[in-house]
């Protein structure tokens, strides 16, 4: 249903086009629902699919798309999440991108030295404070048509790297490069 199949017939001549309360507050709850269950199912699918991905990716190639693949679709998902009005849809998407940033300095961590293992937590806080002003500013989006256009290319951007990565992080390229050597 949309707001121009929920309008009122009215007895008058001219016919003035008038939405009723009732039908508008049904079209905003069931939107509602419809965006909230689309946010917490891609909550849900990132937490899982990121660890999945990166612990299926053992062989070099794989494990550097993998990788790329985890950290663009993260950064692709966070931009994202400044379009939406909803707060409840907001959260989830950050989290989801988040999650997905999560996951990859989890396994990161897990394969570093003694000496990256110092100092990463100091490099990730480094970076988490860079993200936090870049979403700060980018979060002004609807504000802000300067910040409303980089966060626009940012996320493109990001998208398009994500989905290119994906043809490293699923084995394609490997398997093409074994065929031919």
């Amino acid at each position: 249903m949309t707001a121009w199949s929920a309008r009122d017939k009215t007895s008058s001549r001219r016919g003035r086009l008038v939405i009723p309360e009732t039908a508008m507050r049904r079209l905003v709850e069931d939107a509602t629902g419809t965006v909230t269950a689309s946010c917490a199912a891609i909550l849900l699918l990132t937490l899982i699919a990121a660890p999945l991905l990166l612990h299926t990716a053992n062989i070099d190639p794989d494990r550097i798309g993998a990788r790329c693949l985890t950290f663009f679709a993260g950064a692709a998902i966070l931009p994202a999440a400044r379009q939406y009005r909803h707060t409840a849809a907001r959260r989830l998407l950050r989290a989801a991108g988040l999650a997905c940033w999560l996951w990859l300095v989890a396994f990161e961590i897990s394969d570093l030295t003694s000496t990256w293992t110092t100092w990463g937590p100091v490099v990730v806080t480094l970076l988490g404070a860079i993200s936090l002003a870049a979403a700060v500013a980018t979060g002004r989006g609807w504000r802000s048509v300067w910040w409303s256009r980089k966060a626009e290319v940012a996320e493109s951007l990001t998208g398009a790297l994500a989905f290119a990565s994906t043809v490293v992080a699923s084995g394609l390229f490997r398997a093409l490069w074994e065929m031919t050597s």
